[in-house]
């Protein structure tokens, strides 16, 4: 079927480009709704980012194209995507991730788009670290961790700073936060309660439900990293034993097994001996008694 006739008269390279445009994220933050229920979904959301980051720092982030079906991705446009199809050629350009975001229904991503938009680039973690016992990770976990409690922090620091704010564009602020380098931040729309008066209750309610929030993750954070600390420590003196007794048995096949050997080959040299004395002939008594 022929096309219209207004695509054969555009050159394929501009039809390239609207597709390529097409496909670009949608800008956040162009409208919001400053109201309670849209604030605590950019609280939510904001949370869930650090607590990703978090993890991608201790277990890593594959690349696109290493990713296996049912991997999960976030754009920086708040979309989620799923890895859908792995090309059975093991071309990895033609793999296919899906979302159900609104606005992206229809829309079919691939691994180079993926890489360029997701919030979180790929990386390696701490865990990924090789030929080192678990005691010499400890201070990058440790680390890590604090930078985690930091930006856990910094989301009510930055919902504080949200709320006296009237614009429907995020404003440049910078957070402080007790203990922790000043970070400059994005003020949240949604959270610009001022232009949307609400009741002081509400308000409170906005900054409990953030300080829960943050509680929350920190446990369970920190529940999770205990439990995997202690998986390592465990995995990694497995392999360190066993590569001692590697060794072990390696020097041992050349000088304890050698020296057996050697001991056996003079043992059996013991039967060419001659015996002088009558009693070499003699049998014990109780081989000779007959049952």
């Amino acid at each position: 079927m022929s096309r219209p006739l207004f695509f054969r008269r555009l050159p394929a390279g501009f039809c390239a480009l609207l597709l390529v445009c097409a496909l670009l994220p949608r800008q956040a933050g162009a409208s919001h709704t400053s109201d309670y229920p849209a604030c605590r979904d950019a609280l939510d959301w904001q949370g869930w980012k650090e607590q990703r980051l978090w993890r991608a720092t201790l277990f890593g982030v594959k690349r696109a194209r290493e990713a296996e079906a049912s991997e999960v991705r976030f754009s920086k446009d708040r979309s989620i995507w799923i890895k859908s199809h792995i090309s059975a050629g093991g071309t990895s350009a033609v793999d296919e991730w899906r979302s159900l975001s609104p606005g992206y229904e229809s829309v079919t991503w691939y691994n180079s788009l993926i890489d360029s938009q997701t919030d979180i680039t790929p990386r390696r973690g701490i865990f990924d670290t090789r030929q080192r016992m678990s005691s010499e990770l400890v201070p990058y976990i440790t680390q890590s961790y604090r930078s985690l409690e930091c930006r856990l922090e910094a989301i009510c620091e930055l919902l504080a700073l949200s709320e006296p704010h009237k614009e429907h564009s995020p404003q440049t602020v910078t957070v402080k936060v007790f203990g922790c380098g000043d970070m400059p931040a994005k003020t949240l729309p949604e959270c610009h309660l001022e232009s949307n008066p609400t009741q002081l209750t509400t308000q409170g309610d906005i900054h409990q439900y953030c300080q829960t929030m943050i509680a929350t993750i920190r446990k369970r954070e920190t529940q999770i990293a205990k439990l995997v600390m202690e998986y390592d420590a465990g995995y990694r003196s497995i392999l360190q034993l066993s590569g001692i007794m590697r060794g072990f048995l390696g020097e041992m096949r050349g000088t304890v097994l050698g020296s057996l050997r050697g001991a056996t080959d003079l043992i059996t040299t013991f039967s060419r001996v001659p015996c002088f004395i009558g009693s070499c002939d003699d049998a014990p008594a109780t081989m000779m008694t007959s049952p």
